[in-house]
């Protein structure tokens, strides 16, 4: 954590002096002196302050961080500043514990900055037993009472039983348990305040839900190479369950119904905040509102919004952190997205040679500009695009591009489109001159987590996606609305951390579990 550090040295130094001084200075000139000289000081601090910090990997800027690195022989792999300081911070607790599966899920958890919930593939592969085996005594294994064998029924539920056919007449699935054990885990589920210790119930019995983190049934030996949806059962497996990210749509999210008849303060104020200012762009002066979420996590506005600007006034409206479940219509002015989830976009300002909409890091159904220009950074359209002109870099169209609403519109004229995926045949349809302007991009059909605008996972790539998506960004990230979180690059980032950290043959398997998404019921 950062030094605190503290701005008024000067008023410090002021109240230091005795009071006789105090008080000999009616006017504040003495104060105003040593607060001439506390500026000073305060900078001379925080310099200080920050050479400490400087000297240790949880503190230092980012720039820094690297060197840390060299000096532990340390290889860096995740694209999080936070998970790299942590690759600094564990590298000699990691390399003391290698090999073990503690270490292996901590690695997985600081590298990748998700929950996971591993399983050894050893215990997922069915044996035959042997005559005469003897089982170990159930307490070892977390069960506080022992089975009673003289029972058919209740010497079933043995946990070092050699089963391979699924004991149909019991459910297997992870429960909440009352107090901690050898058996019992611990795991962050989203919408949960603090972790929750769970047990899987009859580890013998017929899986719930097949596939996920609650299935322990064993299977026959896998020898396919691992990914992550085959190859997981073998002993030299470890198989990571991962929950499916949410997106711009987490669990529990905050929401309000946007009311227009007030746009001062059209929502909550401790949800929405409104900042109005004045700038020069391009020699016009330009009024520029800004309605910003005060949650880290995306907050759900209700409701159509309808914004439009004074007669003859330059007005860009401006929305950062939000989830626009409704159509959003702008009737004259700018618009300008940052990191929203928007349901439908309209502007209807008419401005031929201006930028009337633009947007980064953001995820949109619909897109819809009457004339003008739209720049699009980072951004996933799921339908399709009207507009006259476009801009794009980073970006992947799943609908058509479209100068007009009508089917047989023809493609809007292309500015710039670079690291993009464009719909089947759009090279084709425009000019030649325009075609040149389209570059690095791909045609490749995405898989996403979720279709469904509104759902966890909607528009967030699948690692069924093909790399030229996964990684199909001008940096090397994937293309799209959630290239600011970095999703992709974590999961590779997670494979080749592991691949340091694990025995010689053992390999992991990365395997999206919707079922991390909900906590076990009691």
């Amino acid at each position: 954590m950062t030094t605190p550090v503290d701005p008024r040295i000067g008023a410090k130094l002021y109240q230091m002096l005795p009071e006789v001084y105090r008080a000999r200075d009616p006017d504040g000139d003495l104060a105003r002196y040593l607060d001439a000289c506390g500026e000073l000081l305060d900078r001379v601090y925080a310099t200080l302050c920050r050479k400490l910090d400087d000297h240790f990997p949880g503190t230092c800027q980012e720039w820094l961080i690297p060197y840390f690195a060299d000096f532990l022989d340390v290889a860096l792999k995740s694209p999080e500043p936070t998970s790299r300081r942590k690759e600094i911070d564990n590298a000699i607790a990691w390399r003391k514990r290698k090999g073990t599966a503690a270490c292996t899920e901590d690695i997985a958890e600081a590298v990748g900055a998700m929950e996971v919930e591993l399983q050894e593939g050893w215990r997922r592969v069915a044996r035959t037993a042997r005559a005469g085996e003897r089982l170990l005594p159930p307490t070892l294994l977390g069960v506080a009472r022992a089975p009673d064998t003289r029972d058919p029924l209740s010497a079933a539920r043995h946990p070092d039983l050699p089963v391979v056919t699924v004991d149909l007449r019991r459910h297997s699935r992870a429960m909440r348990a009352s107090a901690p054990g050898l058996t019992t885990r611990l795991t962050s589920f989203p919408g949960e305040a603090a972790p929750v210790l769970w047990q899987q119930a009859n580890p013998h019995g017929a899986p719930c839900f097949p596939g996920s983190y609650e299935d322990r049934s064993v299977r026959t030996v896998d020898v396919r190479a691992p990914d992550w949806r085959r190859g997981h059962f073998h002993p030299k497996r470890l198989l990571a369950f991962v929950p499916v990210p949410e997106g711009f749509f987490p669990a529990g999210q905050a929401k309000f119904h946007w009311d227009g008849t007030n746009l001062q303060q059209p929502g909550p104020p401790e949800l929405l905040g409104r900042n109005d200012e004045t700038v020069s762009e391009h020699g016009k002066t330009v009024q520029r509102t800004t309605f910003f979420a005060k949650t880290e996590a995306p907050v759900r506005i209700d409701g159509p919004i309808t914004l439009e600007a004074a007669e003859g006034e330059e007005r860009v409206f401006r929305f950062e952190g939000f989830y626009l479940a409704h159509t959003l219509t702008v009737k004259s002015g700018a618009l300008e997205l940052e990191r929203c989830a928007a349901f439908k976009l309209v502007v209807q300002t008419h401005a031929s040679h201006a930028t009337v909409l633009s947007a980064l890091d953001c995820l949109l159904r619909h897109v819809q500009a009457a004339s003008g220009r739209v720049q699009l950074e980072c951004c996933t359209v799921l339908a399709k695009t009207v507009c006259e002109s476009i801009q794009g870099i980073d970006c992947l169209f799943l609908g058509d591009l479209r100068r007009g609403l009508d089917a047989a519109a023809p493609p809007p004229k292309i500015l710039c489109l670079r690291y993009v995926r464009v719909p089947a045949g759009l090279s084709e349809a425009v000019s030649d001159d325009e075609a040149k302007l389209i570059q690095q991009a791909t045609e490749e059909v995405p898989v996403f987590y979720r279709l469904g605008f509104g759902a966890a996972g909607a528009g967030v790539l699948h690692p069924a996606s093909p790399a030229s998506l996964r990684a199909g960004a001008e940096d090397g990230g994937e293309l799209g609305a959630y290239h600011h979180l970095h999703l992709s690059l974590r999961w590779d980032a997670v494979h080749d951390k592991l691949a340091e950290f694990l025995p010689l043959g053992m390999e992991a398997a990365l395997i999206p579990d919707a079922r991390l998404g909900c906590a076990p019921p009691k």
